[in-house]
């Protein structure tokens, strides 16, 4: 087997092809080498989703607004308070994406933020999808 770059672990919520090319949401909950195994918010399992064929769900405002992110008024920042730190992303107008500090990396899927956060704060994101 090649040498792969998953970019998902378990708990990232993620976006699989359903039968009728539907999106559905799902929560990571198996991996293993090119295959991914899900459980949508139903309790339905889908099994061996070969991890190239999922796709992370885009960050939006409404994302967003599942977590426990706050919007800093009249900006473009959104924070968090874990463990008596401030997390804060940034936004940028005319630029995609969100940012985090000094890390020039954009995060434009769930599963992004998800693993940035866990690595920052040792906390797992809770999301409501």
């Amino acid at each position: 087997m090649d040498n792969i770059s998953n970019p998902y672990r378990y708990g990232n919520y993620v976006h699989i092809k359903g039968d009728t090319d539907e999106m559905i949401t799902v929560k990571v909950i198996e991996i293993d080498g090119y295959f991914i195994t899900g459980r949508d918010g139903e309790g339905n399992l889908y099994k061996r989703m070969i991890y190239t064929q999922v796709q992370g769900i885009p960050l939006t405002d409404t994302i967003f607004l599942k977590t426990k992110f706050e919007k800093i008024s009249k900006s473009y920042s959104w924070f968090i308070e874990v463990n008596d730190r401030i997390f804060e992303l940034q936004t940028y107008p005319g630029k995609p994406g969100l940012y985090y500090q000094d890390i020039n990396h954009e995060l434009k899927y769930v599963h992004q933020l998800q693993n940035l956060f866990i690595c920052l704060t040792e906390t797992e994101l809770e999301i409501n999808i």
